[in-house]
């Protein structure tokens, strides 16, 4: 070890301090210096490791913020979209309803410029629209047109609805142009019938439309005519007696629609009676034809086993 000296800073003398008075210097351990810098890194690095922890739950929570407000935004959107969906549906329905509505007007102008179309305003008690049949230019019958488009299934309260329009305005024919027909209708008849053949429903065809009309016409055309020649027989007679005989002929057609209507229903119940008994009558075969096939099953069981009685036949 190399001498100290020390130099006083007053005096400026130098002085050679004993033994005792240098402190040792401490020798540093290899392996003790090894492990506190093991100790300090593994220290820093757990401090790391919980500033990362720490750091990765605030993104966890942070992202599944986002998520949820994403989700919420995405519902929203979703919700807002369905309920434009269904606005647009419904203006949809309405649209295509309305423009029904005007190719039926303009078809019956068009195919009958003869007979004045009449067309009932929208949001006013009625149907669509009313068509005046006329003869000699007088108007002797009416009738009165009504459109559905984009409903699920035909309502029995078209009809009835119909049915008081008709009445309002004194219509002899109602006609239900719809985009669906009831289920017993059949895909061969080329319309349906209601209310003693005075109302009528079918699809949007121009040939069957025409068809329809024109025998409508004639129908109010003929009651016209048969109206005249029944005031020209009662010319000459008291009024006492033209009321009888109006009252007379007026409750023989009413008899006679309601006879017909009467007959129509009686078929259509004898058809389901008839569908019903066939039904009984099929399953009844079925049930005897499958004991008869259980019997021949068992019978040939019993005959590989040998065991049937020699009296069995007798």
């Amino acid at each position: 070890m190399s001498e100290v000296k020390i130099k006083c800073p007053r005096c400026k003398n130098i002085f050679t301090p004993d033994q005792n008075f240098i402190a040792p210097v401490p020798e540093i351990n290899g392996d003790d210096l090894k492990k506190k810098a093991q100790e300090l890194a593994q220290a820093e690095i757990e401090k790391m490791k919980k500033a990362h922890d720490l750091e990765k739950e605030h993104l966890i929570e942070t992202q599944k913020l986002k998520d949820q407000r994403t989700k919420a935004e995405i519902a929203g959107i979703k919700a807002q979209a369905e309920k434009s969906s269904k606005k647009f549906d419904l203006g949809s329905n309405e649209i295509d309803g309305e423009a029904q509505e005007i190719w039926l007007e303009k078809f019956l102008i068009e195919k009958f410029p003869d007979y004045p179309l009449e067309e009932v305003k929208k949001g006013a008690k009625g149907a669509d629209c009313i068509m005046s049949v006329k003869y000699k230019d007088e108007v002797i019958g009416k009738i009165l047109f009504e459109s559905k488009y984009g409903y699920p299934s035909f309502q029995s309260n078209w009809v009835s609805k119909l049915k008081t329009d008709m009445r309002a305005i004194g219509a002899d024919y109602g006609v239900i142009v719809s985009t669906v027909l009831p289920a017993t209708h059949k895909e061969e008849d080329p319309y349906i019938t209601y209310e003693n053949n005075t109302i009528f429903g079918l699809k949007k065809d121009k040939a069957i439309l025409t068809s329809l009309i024109n025998r409508l016409q004639d129908f109010i055309l003929l009651s016209y005519q048969r109206k005249q020649d029944e005031e020209k027989r009662l010319h000459n007679k008291s009024d006492d007696e033209k009321q009888e005989r109006r009252f007379i002929s007026d409750e023989l057609l009413t008899f006679m629609k309601d006879q017909d209507s009467n007959i129509k229903q009686e078929y259509l119940e004898h058809d389901k009676l008839e569908k019903d008994l066939n039904k009984i009558i099929k399953n009844s075969k079925k049930r005897i034809d499958q004991r008869k096939a259980d019997f021949d099953s068992l019978w040939k069981k019993t005959i590989e086993l040998d065991s049937v009685p020699d009296d069995f036949l007798d």
